[in-house]
């Protein structure tokens, strides 16, 4: 297969890590891309630094827009994609390996509509990015894809080819709001838009650079935020099996407050809200009993009693190796 994809690039306040993040890009070695820079009102030289690279290579298009957020940037650069049977995202500060698309490629199926690999974090200073593991592929149904987006589980914008097919006109019709967690309400859409098995490989195809000025790093929500963002969540299942998946919706917001407080001693800010008493009823709703320990967690106040259930976490997330254990 040689399928043309589309790299989506939303461009803000990124002048020292741009040319980094377009030099990955360019060196790919499945060479049937063009990139779509979309300088997204950036208020530094990023925006002139896109237009200089745009200029030594036909494969790039760049796009510049008025200050519409990241989600806005990643819309009008699928718009601008039409030519293109796949598209994949990347942020502006991080880089992709080489070898990134020929692997996203390479386990593509004819029916296929979705691939995905894995991310590797790494800081600035970071010299070694080599990876050495044996990569394994598998074929993930489209259901249990589904549950994975709701629960969080890589649902972020890059790591993946997404047939532009499945990109409807709901999958950005996200408020700005949303400016945390909109890329997990995109790729529910998109699951849920999808009908074929995904294709997934544990090879890395993503580096994802971590450093302090990040969203990540800086945003703080709070309670409200998490009520309405996973209002978007549930409103992106379709409501025909929305009851089916509802249990993964509150697994998923289990599993965000614990990220939130889970390994904190100090009381819980959000443990007398309207919001934390739904949770605990969703829990004996759906008789969720794997989550005793992050339920204890979420209303247990005592410091030393809280220091114990926070080793007890710490011992079961390593023998179930991370969190996909929930969805099963």
């Amino acid at each position: 297969m040689n399928p043309k994809i589309g790299i989506v690039v939303p461009v803000y306040k990124a002048e020292i890590y741009v040319a980094e993040c377009i030099d990955s890009i360019l060196a790919q070695t499945y060479t049937n891309f063009r990139l779509i820079l979309v300088d997204d009102g950036t208020p530094d030289n990023a925006g002139k630094i896109c237009d200089e690279y745009a200029k030594k290579d036909p494969r790039i298009t760049v796009i510049h827009q008025k200050n519409a957020g990241v989600t806005r940037a990643r819309a009008r650069g699928v718009d601008e994609a039409e030519d293109c049977e796949f598209i994949t995202f990347a942020d502006a500060d991080d880089l992709m390996p080489n070898d990134a698309l020929e692997t996203l490629v390479s386990i593509l199926k004819p029916e296929t509509e979705i691939s995905t690999g894995t991310l590797r974090r790494f800081s600035t200073n970071s010299t070694n990015l080599a990876n050495n593991q044996v990569s394994r592929t598998k074929s993930i149904s489209p259901t249990d894809y589904r549950k994975q987006m709701i629960l969080g589980i890589d649902s972020g914008p890059y790591c993946k080819l997404i047939k532009r097919t499945l990109f409807t006109p709901a999958v950005f019709d996200i408020p700005r709001n949303i400016i945390m967690g909109e890329d997990c309400i995109a790729n529910t859409r998109i699951a849920f838009n999808n009908k074929k098995n995904v294709v997934a490989t544990t090879k890395p195809v993503y580096y994802y650079r971590q450093h302090e000025n990040s969203i990540m790093h800086t945003f703080d929500g709070g309670v409200e935020y998490e009520d309405l963002f996973f209002h978007y969540i549930e409103d992106s299942i379709p409501s025909e099996v929305r009851n089916h998946y509802t249990k993964f919706v509150v697994i998923s917001k289990i599993l965000s407050y614990d990220y939130n407080f889970g390994f904190s001693t100090e009381k819980p800010k959000w443990v007398d809200t309207d919001y934390c008493k739904s949770i605990l009823n969703d829990i004996n709703r759906y008789k969720i009993k794997s989550l005793l320990i992050e339920r204890l967690l979420i209303t247990t106040t005592n410091r030393q009693i809280r220091y114990f259930l926070i080793i007890l976490k710490r011992i079961k997330n390593k023998l179930l190796r991370g969190i996909q254990i929930y969805y099963k």
